[in-house]
């Protein structure tokens, strides 16, 4: 079975506003899933004028699940390392519960120094960030009273709700080929 859909850089090459590319992305999802599109994809970028103004692709899906009733929504990809494990893990439930199951977890460490930079973190950290994350987001959508003391998030008895329509909740990573068993592990959740 083949599928597509409509992916999204959000360029507006200076040639509208933000606010009107984000409403006419809107309308062409609606119009892509009456004609047939599987899913709509938002690439997640930061502190660019032009190219990707897109800084939470979540917040998008979010707006976009209220109008559409059969499209998945699947990031391409969310930076996970520049986010907070809870507040991600919450974001993408939420989005779950808003849609009736149509979210894809799509998560990438990031390749750009000057989207890591203004967060204050190394981009030479991202991978680890990345899979420390992507571990604690999944204990949470499936584990109660979760304590967790890594590297670089902490919590201590986090039980969240809600959780996720889907069980399981489709992951999709993207990084280098050192991730692949890592991904790999995520089949069975």
């Amino acid at each position: 079975m083949f599928h597509s859909g409509l992916f999204y850089l959000f360029d507006t090459l200076g040639e509208m506003t933000p606010a009107e590319f984000y409403k006419q992305a809107l309308q062409e999802t609606v119009l892509g899933e009456e004609l047939g599109f599987w899913a709509t994809c938002p690439a997640e970028h930061h502190f660019s004028e032009h190219y990707g103004i897109m800084p939470r692709v979540e917040h998008f899906l979010s707006y976009v699940a209220g109008s559409t009733q059969r499209m998945k929504l699947w990031p391409m990809v969310i930076v996970a390392p520049l986010g907070q494990a809870t507040r991600l893990a919450e974001d993408c439930a939420l989005i779950d519960q808003f849609s009736e199951g149509r979210l894809v977890f799509s998560v990438g460490s990031g390749y750009r120094k000057y989207e890591f930079t203004p967060f204050g973190q190394q981009i030479g950290e991202n991978q680890d960030r990345l899979r420390e994350l992507v571990d604690l987001t999944v204990r949470q959508w499936t584990e109660d009273h979760v304590t967790h003391e890594g590297r670089f998030y902490k919590l201590t008895d986090v039980t969240l709700s809600p959780k996720p329509l889907q069980s399981p909740l489709p992951i999709w990573w993207a990084g280098e080929v050192a991730s692949i068993p890592r991904a790999a592990r995520y089949a069975e959740v």
